[in-house]
């Protein structure tokens, strides 16, 4: 074979060479895309914020879910838990009255809407004002103390919503399992007080 040949299939081969490394690269590529794709799509989704319309970042979980009401002397655990509870629904908007403060919401575990508005547009009347009931404990735990109200509108106070909070009256959260509440002010469970007529 001629010198020139041999230089001639060299180049060739090497073209070659470049030519499937390059083939290769395109067909990894994306496979490498959707691998990252997937991992993506496996990471938790972060738990939902409300946006505020100006930008500002929400609050830390931790103060939003703190009792936002003062301690008075000589409340009881069950004038205190009331007392935070109310204010809880209060400043979360699920009562008749506007929120002071939209930057202080509280999200939960079912909201409808994606934006502040939104999702005081759904909670805004929900609740009445006015506890129906206090009880020691939580679902499924005897620590903390769980709240009661009544639907908005709701006289005869049937059906109702639970607001809990921890032993130190902190980490408060409404409970969107409806809560019968004919039941429990007919006949109170033990550890639990019902109270006046809620509005």
């Amino acid at each position: 074979m001629r010198r020139e040949d041999s230089q001639l299939n060299f180049g060739v081969s090497q073209q070659r060479t470049v030519l499937y490394r390059m083939l290769m690269v395109r067909r990894a590529f994306p496979r490498l895309a959707l691998v990252t794709a997937t991992l993506a799509a496996c990471e938790p989704a972060p738990a939902y914020q409300p946006a505020t319309a100006d930008g500002t970042p929400p609050a830390a979980a931790a103060d939003v879910r703190r009792c936002p009401a003062v301690a008075r002397p000589g409340q009881d655990w069950a004038a205190r838990a009331v007392t935070c509870a109310e204010a809880f629904v209060a400043r979360n908007g699920y009562t008749d009255l506007a929120p002071a403060d939209a930057t202080q919401l509280a999200d939960e575990s079912i909201e409808v809407g994606t934006t502040t508005v939104e999702v005081l547009a759904s909670r805004r009347g929900t609740l009445a004002r006015r506890a129906a009931a206090v009880c020691r404990g939580t679902p499924g735990a005897a620590a903390g103390y769980t709240v009661a109200f009544a639907a908005a509108g709701d006289r005869a106070r049937r059906y109702g919503t639970a607001v809990t909070m921890d032993s130190a009256f902190g980490q408060l959260r409404v409970q969107h399992q409806g809560v019968q509440l004919g039941a429990v002010l007919a006949h109170p469970p033990r550890d639990c007080r019902v109270l006046a007529g809620s509005a």
